[in-house]
C-alpha cells in the first residue's frame, strides 16, 4: 500500500514516544511511592490495554475459525488436536512456499533486530563499565529516545515518497557506524553523542519490520501465517543479539562484542541491499 509506510510509522513513532515518557514517569513514581508503585502502575496499563483491546478490536476471520472442529458432536480434545493439525500444517506449508523471502528478506530483518537490540543493551553496559551514574546514562537513554520519537512522521514519508529501501539502508548505516564507536566513547559528551547517533539510526528503522512485511505477505489465508513467521524471525534476532553480546562480552571484552553487532549489521545492511526488492508500489494517475 503507497500509504502503508506512514500508518506503520505512527506507530512505531508510538511506541517509541511511550519509551521517552515511561522511564520519566515510572522515575517520579519510584521516588514518591517506592520500586514496587511502576510494576503496579505498569500493570494497571497493560489490563487497561487488554480490556481496551477486548472491547474494541474488532474479530476477523470468524467463519474460518467455525469450519475447523466446530461440530458439537466431537470430543473436545479430538477437536482441539484437528485445530492445531490444521493450522501447523498451513503454517509449515507457508514457510515453505515463501522460503525464499525468509532467507533473503527475512535475514536481513534478523540483523536488523540483531543489533536494535544490541544497542538498547550495549549502552547500560558500556555507561556501568565506564562509571557512569545511572542519572547520566538515564539522561542520555532519555536524549536518544525523544530523537528516535521525533523521526516517524519524515521516516513514514519518506518510505511512501522514495521507497522502503531510502530509510532502510541508511538505518543499517547509521547503526552499525554507531555500535562501532561505543569503544572510543571516553566521556559523558561523547557517551550522549553516541547515543543520539545509534538514535537516529534506530529512528531511520522506524516501521521498516512491519511495512516490509505487509507490502511482502501475500494476500488472502496465508497473511497472517506469514506476518507471523516474519516478527517470529525478527523477534529471534531480538533474542539472539544480547545473548551474543554478553556471551563474546565474557569471552573477550565488551568492546569487541560491539565490535562483533557492528560487523553483523554491516553484512545485514549488504545483505539488505542486494537480496531485498523494493516493495513500494507507486500509483501513477492516468
Amino acid at each position: 500500500c503507497f500509504c502503508s509506510g506512514r500508518a506503520v510509522a505512527l506507530l512505531g513513532g508510538l511506541n517509541r514516544l511511550t519509551r521517552a515518557i515511561g522511564p520519566l514517569i515510572g522515575g517520579h513514581i519510584a521516588a514518591n511511592y517506592g520500586l514496587g508503585a511502576p510494576l503496579l502502575f505498569r500493570a494497571m496499563f497493560g489490563f487497561a490495554g487488554v480490556l481496551f483491546m477486548y472491547i474494541r478490536v474488532p474479530r476477523l476471520h470468524r467463519t474460518e475459525r467455525a469450519t475447523v472442529g466446530s461440530n458439537p458432536s466431537d470430543d473436545n480434545t479430538a477437536s482441539l488436536f484437528r485445530v492445531v493439525h490444521h493450522h501447523f500444517t498451513a503454517f509449515v506449508h507457508m514457510m515453505a512456499t515463501h522460503r525464499g523471502l525468509f532467507l533473503t528478506s527475512g535475514a536481513a530483518m534478523f540483523a536488523m533486530m540483531f543489533i536494535r537490540q544490541c544497542r538498547n543493551t550495549v549502552l547500560s553496559l558500556k555507561g556501568d563499565n565506564l562509571g557512569y551514574s545511572q542519572t547520566d546514562i538515564g539522561t542520555a537513554f532519555t536524549a536518544g529516545y525523544i530523537v528516535d520519537a521525533a523521526m516517524f512522521m519524515p521516516v513514514g514519508f519518506a518510505m511512501d515518497s522514495y521507497g522502503r529501501k531510502a530509510v532502510g539502508i541508511p538505518a543499517f548505516a547509521v547503526l552499525s557506524v554507531g555500535l562501532a564507536l561505543i569503544p572510543l566513547v571516553t566521556s559523558i559528551t561523547t557517551f550522549t553523542l553516541v547515543s543520539i547517533a545509534m538514535a537516529v539510526g534506530n529512528g531511520l528503522s522506524t516501521g521498516m519490520l512491519m511495512t516490509l512485511g505487509t507490502d511482502l505477505s501475500p494476500k488472502g489465508s496465508q497473511t497472517g501465517n506469514f506476518m507471523g513467521a516474519w516478527h517470529l524471525i525478527g523477534d529471534f534476532g531480538a533474542l539472539v543479539g544480547p545473548v551474543v553480546l554478553g556471551l563474546v562480552s565474557t569471552l573477550s571484552s565488551l568492546d569487541h562484542a560491539v565490535v562483533l553487532c557492528a560487523v553483523v549489521g554491516i553484512l545485514g545492511g549488504l545483505w539488505y541491499t542486494r537480496y531485498t526488492k523494493e516493495t513500494l508500489v507507486r500509483h501513477v494517475s492516468a
